[in-house]
């Protein structure tokens, strides 16, 4: 199912109890997130709860609170957000309750921010699949990336010559953060126009403006002095901190399996093709599964799962601080001389 398809689908019918969506690609996520909490609205939805689940307390308050009623016996959109992390035995009870519930109120939106091929596996994954509505988000190829832009862009007003269309897919390298972020951008300084090759050249080739593709790639080819400059320049145009952990984390998992199947013998060039990486994305993970192992990268996701826990107000600390600091540690890998490169 895509967004495309979701939204066609809730414009004809009422919304259903338990809608599940997971995956590590957060633009249709939060895309999806957006359609289910318009369609509440329209349905007179006004309460909205979101649970962040990460932990013993946190399943206790959601499971209370899905045996507790509206104080105004109105229909509530429940959101759990689980993060990437398996649900413990507590929060495998408590999804079981949701997806067992008679509660004719209360609507359900479980967010799973992982699509494993372990998880798939388990019975409470499964449970939840065949509850309700299930939507998995996934990198798209070329064919449904094309479709993608031009079905935002023209919400957004955008227009794209057939050139044009090309060369943005090309620069954007499948990933939907900086198209989303580029489409934006077109919005604002066009009027209506159909955008044309040269436009997108203009745009996108601003050395002085950066996005999260940027940070990725830098970041994997251990150029720590511009690593540091993309992060505060991220800062300083108001980069949400959530996004730029969701693309670092995403790629960190990638590597984490690419370089294990590498330990055990596959081929780095097949594993790359078939996870479609392109471009200058392709150098940044050959280089970087040359230089890191398993174990290392397992370490730098426990660091950004910690992050994530300081940006959500679990846990005390400064975030972009933290950032930062992970990013010197994935650089780190790279050999001393990278750290002393510069444009």
């Amino acid at each position: 199912m895509s967004v495309t398809t979701l939204k066609q689908r809730l414009s004809s019918t009422q919304l259903e109890k338990l809608y599940f969506l997971c995956g590590d690609e957060p633009i249709q996520l939060m895309k999806c997130l957006d359609v289910i909490r318009n369609k509440a609205k329209e349905e007179g939805v006004t309460e909205r709860l979101v649970f962040h689940v990460s932990g013993l307390s946190d399943w206790e308050s959601l499971g209370a609170e899905i045996n507790s009623m509206s104080l105004f016996a109105e229909k509530r959109l429940i959101e759990v957000r689980m993060g990437s992390k398996k649900p413990d035995k507590l929060g495998i009870s408590v999804l079981n309750q949701i997806t067992l519930s008679d509660n004719f109120d209360d609507r359900f939106v479980i967010v799973l921010e992982n699509n494993e091929s372990s998880i798939k596996k388990t019975k409470w994954f499964k449970a939840l699949q065949s509850s309700g509505v299930f939507f998995e988000s996934k990198m798209l190829d070329s064919s449904a990336l094309s479709h993608w832009i031009v079905t935002t862009g023209k919400e957004l007003g955008v227009e794209f010559s057939q050139m044009a269309l090309q060369l943005f897919c090309e620069r954007v390298e499948g990933n939907l953060l900086v198209a989303s972020q580029e489409l934006e951008k077109l919005a604002l300084a066009t009027s209506g126009e159909r955008i044309e090759e040269d436009e997108i050249v203009s745009s996108m080739n601003d050395s002085g403006s950066f996005d999260i593709y940027d940070l990725t790639n830098t970041l994997l080819r251990g150029d720590l002095y511009r690593t540091l400059r993309v992060v505060r320049r991220l800062r300083e145009i108001g980069v949400e901190p959530v996004l730029i952990i969701w693309a670092i984390v995403r790629e960190l998992r990638l590597l984490a399996t690419i370089i294990a199947e590498v330990e055990n013998g596959s081929s780095v060039a097949k594993l790359i093709d078939s996870a479609r990486i392109w471009g200058p994305r392709k150098g940044a993970f050959e280089i970087f599964i040359q230089k890191a192992t398993v174990a290392q990268v397992l370490k730098l996701l426990l660091h950004a799962n910690y992050i994530d826990t300081v940006i959500k107000g679990a846990r005390l600390g400064s975030v972009w601080d933290e950032i930062e600091i992970l990013s010197l540690n994935i650089c780190d890998i790279m050999s001393f001389s990278k750290l002393m490169v510069k444009d």
